[in-house]
C-alpha cells in the first residue's frame, strides 16, 4: 500500500526505516502500451512524493513475482513469454524511472530475490529463495516451531510467520455463543488460510497438552491462549537465530543482517499472522518482539548436549542496560516446583561491541549435575543481564512443555493494584510456582502492560498498564484477570 503523509511522517520522526514496495504481489501482469503508461505515471507520482523522506530505505519492484515465474505457481507454458514481459514491467520500467529519479536509495525487482545473483541469471533466478544471497520468505506450518535448528539461516529473512487466533474479547464483539467453539463454523469462516486452525493445533501438539475442559467456552477461550504461546515462541525462536547469525558464516551461511516478520496488524477479527489485533490490542507475539527485538537481547539455546548463550547488541547506547565494563551474565536453574533456583552461575561478560558474541556455554548435563536437578524434565534455565528486574532475559525449557515433571498450578494472583500517575497502573502479581506464559488481560479498557506472557520465577513481581483511554482505578481492577499455562488443564 500507499501509505498517507501522516504515516510516512511519523516514521520519519520515530526513526522507522521503511521497506516501500509498488503494488504488484503473486500475479502475473500485462504489458501493453496502455498499462505500461499507467504503471509510468504511478510510479513516478509515487517518488516524487515519497523520496523526500529519510524512512524510505529501499524500494522493491514487486512482491514474490519472481518465484511465482522461476517456480511456475500458475502453470504458464511459454516460460521464455512470461519472464520477457517481468523484465519489460519491472526492469525496463518501474526500475528504469527508480533509478532515474532517486539515486539515493537501493531498488530490488523483488523479494524474494538474490540481488545481483538475480541480475546475472537474467532477472529471474532459478532458485529465488537461496539462503545465500539477497532475501527469502520463510514458512513452515508443519515444522517443530520452537526449535531454532528446524531453521534455514538466510542473509535477509523479509517475510516469515505463524497465525494464532485473536483475544476472545474482540472474537465476542463479532460472534455468538454457538460459535465459540474451536470446530465450529465461525471458525471455519474466520479463517482464511487453507488448513490454518489444523496447521495450528498440529504445532501446538508437539510442545503443550491440548485443552480438554469439559465446559466448551472455556475450552475455546484455552485454545486461543495457546495458539498466541505457540505464535510468540516461534516467531521468538526464529527471530533469535537470525539474531544471533549476524556475525558470523557456518558451513557457509549466516551474516544474517535483517529479519521482518509477517505481519503488524489485523483488518478484522480473524486468526491470522498479525501481532497486534484489530482494535490494536497486543497478541502475545507482540509483547515479546520488544524483547526479541530489543537493541541488547540475550538469546540462549541448546545445541546438541551444550547450552549456549549469545549476547546480540546492535547499539552501544543502552543506558543502564549494558555497561562499559563489568557486565554479568546471571544463569539460574529452576525445578518447575519451587521459586528458589537450585544453582545460580555468574559469568562475566568482556566488554560489548555491536555484533552477535558467544558469552557461555556449557555441558548440560554437568549443569544439572552441578545444580542438582534430577533431570531436563524437572527444570527450566532462567537468564539475565546484571539486574534480575532488567528486561535483557530469557528463557530455556530444556523438553517439550508436556514432557516436563514438576509442573503444578502456581496460584497467580493479582494481590494490589495502584495507580502511579494519570492512566498509568502499577500491578503486583504473586505465584506460587515457576508460571510459563503468565498472561494479563484487561477487557474491555484499552491499553497495553509493561510485559506479558512472561516466564515468572519469583514470587511476586510488578506489572505496569498503560490505559490509552480514560478509566479510573476500580474500573480497572474489576476488568483484570491473570492466567498461566497450567491453568488450562484440569
Amino acid at each position: 500500500i500507499y501509505e498517507s503523509e501522516t504515516f510516512y511522517s511519523l516514521a520519519d520522526e520515530l526513526g522507522i526505516l521503511i521497506w516501500q514496495d509498488f503494488m504488484f504481489a503473486c500475479a502475473l501482469y500485462p504489458v501493453d502500451d496502455y498499462f505500461l503508461d499507467s504503471i509510468q505515471t504511478e510510479v513516478t507520482h509515487q517518488i516524487l512524493r515519497l523520496q523526500a523522506h529519510p524512512s524510505i530505505a529501499v524500494w522493491s519492484g514487486n512482491n514474490e513475482n519472481e518465484g511465482a515465474i522461476a517456480n511456475n505457481w500458475y502453470n504458464i507454458t511459454d516460460f521464455k513469454r512470461y519472464k520477457a514481459d517481468y523484465v519489460t514491467l519491472y526492469i525496463d520500467n518501474i526500475m528504469n524511472i527508480t533509478q532515474k529519479l532517486d539515486r539515493t536509495r537501493p531498488f530490488i525487482p523483488s523479494s524474494p530475490s538474490n540481488g545481483i545473483e538475480t541480475q546475472q541469471e537474467g532477472w529471474v533466478a532459478k532458485q529465488p529463495q537461496d539462503i545465500h544471497f539477497g532475501d527469502i520468505h520463510h514458512y513452515d506450518y508443519g515444522t517443530k516451531s520452537w526449535e531454532w535448528n528446524h531453521y534455514q539461516i538466510p542473509r535477509f529473512c523479509s517475510e516469515y510467520g505463524f497465525e494464532a487466533w485473536p483475544s476472545f474479547e474482540n472474537l465476542e464483539k463479532v460472534s455468538v455463543k454457538e460459535d465459540w467453539n474451536y470446530n465450529s463454523e465461525f471458525c471455519d469462516h474466520r479463517q482464511h488460510h487453507g488448513d490454518g486452525n489444523k496447521q495450528m493445533v498440529t504445532q501446538l501438539g508437539y510442545y503443550l497438552n491440548l485443552p480438554s475442559n469439559p465446559d466448551p467456552v472455556q475450552q475455546f477461550k484455552d485454545y486461543i491462549y495457546l495458539t498466541q504461546i505457540n505464535q510468540a515462541m516461534s516467531i521468538k525462536t526464529e527471530t533469535e537465530l537470525f539474531r544471533r547469525s549476524q556475525s558470523t558464516v557456518v558451513n557457509g551461511v549466516g551474516m544474517t543482517m535483517g529479519a521482518l516478520y509477517w505481519q503488524l496488524q489485523d483488518i478484522w477479527q480473524a486468526p491470522s499472522w498479525a501481532s497486534l489485533e484489530y482494535g490494536g490490542k497486543w497478541k502475545m507475539l507482540h509483547y515479546y518482539a520488544r524483547h526479541f527485538f530489543s537493541p541488547v537481547l540475550v538469546s540462549p539455546y541448546i545445541d546438541g548436549a551444550v547450552l549456549k548463550v549469545v549476547l546480540v547488541v546492535d547499539t552501544l547506547s543502552s543506558g543502564r542496560v549494558l555497561q562499559k565494563s563489568g557486565n554479568t551474565l546471571y544463569i539460574q536453574c529452576y525445578s518447575w516446583d519451587n521459586l528458589k533456583p537450585l544453582y545460580t552461575w555468574a559469568q562475566k561478560v568482556d566488554a560489548p561491541k555491536v555484533a552477535a558474541s558467544q558469552i557461555f556455554q556449557a555441558n548440560v548435563t554437568a549443569m544439572l549435575k552441578t545444580a542438582k536437578c534430577s533431570s531436563l524434565q524437572h527444570c527450566v534455565f532462567f537468564f539475565f543481564l546484571n539486574d534480575v528486574h532488567t528486561e535483557v532475559r530469557n528463557w530455556v525449557f530444556p523438553v517439550t512443555l508436556k514432557t516436563a515433571v514438576g509442573m503444578k498450578k502456581p496460584n497467580v494472583t493479582i494481590s494490589a493494584v495502584t495507580q502511579k500517575k494519570p492512566q498509568t497502573y502499577q500491578i503486583k502479581l504473586t505465584t506460587a510456582a515457576v508460571s510459563p506464559f503468565v498472561w494479563l488481560e484487561a477487557n474491555g479498557i484499552l491499553g497495553r502492560f509493561s510485559d506479558n506472557g512472561f516466564l515468572m520465577v519469583q514470587s511476586t513481581t510488578n506489572i505496569v498498564f498503560y490505559a490509552w483511554e480514560t478509566t479510573d482505578l476500580n474500573s480497572l481492577k474489576k476488568a483484570l484477570s491473570v492466567r498461566s499455562l497450567m491453568d488450562v488443564y484440569k
